[in-house]
């Protein structure tokens, strides 16, 4: 792993001129950070629109050189029945792949594009497993992704492998850094077509559908063929097929480079890769592993951190003015001129339908975005001004997790304020049952 400083940035440059000049990656380190066992699933997705913690479609397979993966969607992803279908469908063919993973002392590794997809399918999972009507097989799935992702937030872990970040740490190309977080970009380079367009492989980036050509084919078919639940899974999959194929080559042929790495496995890497598998086999062979209802505590800290974090950075725009021009620059803050009551954005735009911005006489809402050859037009339900060039996401109240409840834990007065009184255990029971209440 390289380090930081000047040496090390000095360093780094080195390598990229020489990838450049060379038209190659070069390797980066003289080791290998990752034990690539015999048992990794390929995984790539697609989440719905505007439903971060939906999936739409799933491809998975073991990995090899070559084969379709196999496809797992729903063509209703923004409701419970719909995520259910799809996990329920994951389970069956994870859980038998898991347990006999486990029972040869191997680890069971998970192979996505980046740490976007990875906490993607996290979230979906959290989102599963905390649902009453949750069936075993979802909730065996879901477990084992929301304990391997929580692992995934130490240094070294060696259960969920992102590619991204993963070649970013063994290779240095001759790419832009930004590009380098670019799964198809770091795969193709340096031979990219003199007509590449970022929209081919923008589900690489963001995972989501909405205004790409496949969400525009997607809401074509729903527009010509209605909505009829019963048929949507069916008629969704020839349209998911193509992209999550090409998204399982890439994470295919990222692995291909990674194992072709010059340098040895190193040391460490093998031992944490011993130390994960003894740790999810206690994890999914101990009977007094918490079941659904209660693992939203496992993750609470994280969902709070997540929602700090949201709110502080939205205050940090509208109160800072250089960090609202840096956020313009990836498109959090909408940035451009007033033409006829709308903004007309040459940047990235990262707004949608249904978001609120502050804007200098008060707060509008995004009713549409119609995107030309190189700008944005953002309609509002107000009419803009001329003052209006700059407009920030609208702060909203930070809330904690709402199974943090006043009263029922911490505090001298706790037991008082218990549903079941002093004494009682009741305040536990309430709390628990709380956790049964699914989160829309």
């Amino acid at each position: 792993m390289h380090t930081t400083g000047h040496g090390a940035k000095l360093y780094d440059y080195g390598l990229k001129l020489a990838a450049l000049d060379h038209g190659a990656l070069f390797a980066r380190t003289s080791t290998r950070h990752l034990h690539l066992g015999p048992h990794i699933r390929v995984v790539s997705l697609i989440t719905s629109p505007g439903d971060h913690a939906g999936l739409w479609g799933v491809a998975d397979r073991e990995y090899t050189r070559s084969g379709k993966p196999n496809i797992t969607a729903t063509g209703d992803p923004g409701t419970y029945q719909g995520q259910h279908d799809l996990w329920d469908a994951l389970g069956q063919k994870w859980g038998t792949w898991i347990t006999a993973t486990l029972a040869k002392d191997q680890l069971p590794q998970l192979a996505v594009a980046n740490r976007d997809a990875a906490a993607r399918l996290a979230w979906s999972a959290k989102r599963i497993i905390t649902h009453p009507a949750t069936t075993e097989t979802a909730a065996a799935a879901a477990r084992y992704i929301i304990t391997a992702y929580s692992r995934m937030k130490a240094p070294g872990q060696q259960v969920f492998l992102p590619m991204t970040d993963a070649l970013r740490e063994h290779y240095a190309s001759g790419a832009d850094t930004a590009d380098e977080t670019h799964l198809g970009l770091w795969l193709d380079w340096p031979t990219l077509p003199e007509n590449w367009d970022r929209e081919q492989t923008a589900l690489d980036e963001d995972f989501e559908a909405e205004g790409t050509r496949f969400g525009k084919a997607v809401d074509r078919m729903h527009a010509a063929q209605g909505n009829m639940r019963s048929t949507r899974a069916a008629r969704i999959v020839p349209l998911l097929t193509p992209v999550l194929t090409a998204r399982h080559d890439d994470i295919t042929r990222a692995l291909g480079l990674l194992r072709r790495h010059p340098g040895p496995t190193m040391e460490a890497a093998t031992q944490r890769y011993q130390d994960d598998a003894r740790a999810m086999a206690r994890y999914v062979g101990n009977a007094a592993t918490p079941g659904y209802k209660s693992v939203p505590a496992r993750v609470a800290t994280l969902h709070e951190r997540e929602g700090y974090t949201a709110y502080w950075r939205t205050s940090l725009w509208a109160q800072d003015h250089m960090e609202a021009t840096r956020a313009a620059a990836s498109g959090d803050v909408l940035m451009g001129e007033v033409d006829d009551g709308a903004l007309v954005v040459a940047g990235p735009v990262r707004a949608r339908p249904g978001d609120t911005f502050t804007t200098a006489g008060g707060t509008a809402t995004v009713e549409s975005l119609a995107t030309s050859a190189s700008t944005t037009t953002v309609t509002f339900d107000v009419l803009l001004t001329d003052e209006d060039t700059m407009l920030t996401p609208t702060i909203q109240k930070y809330r904690p997790p709402r199974w943090v409840k006043p009263g029922w834990v911490h505090g001298p007065d706790a037991p008082a304020r218990g549903p079941g009184g002093a004494g009682d255990r009741g305040d536990l029971t309430a709390w628990a049952e709380s956790l049964k209440t699914p989160r829309h």
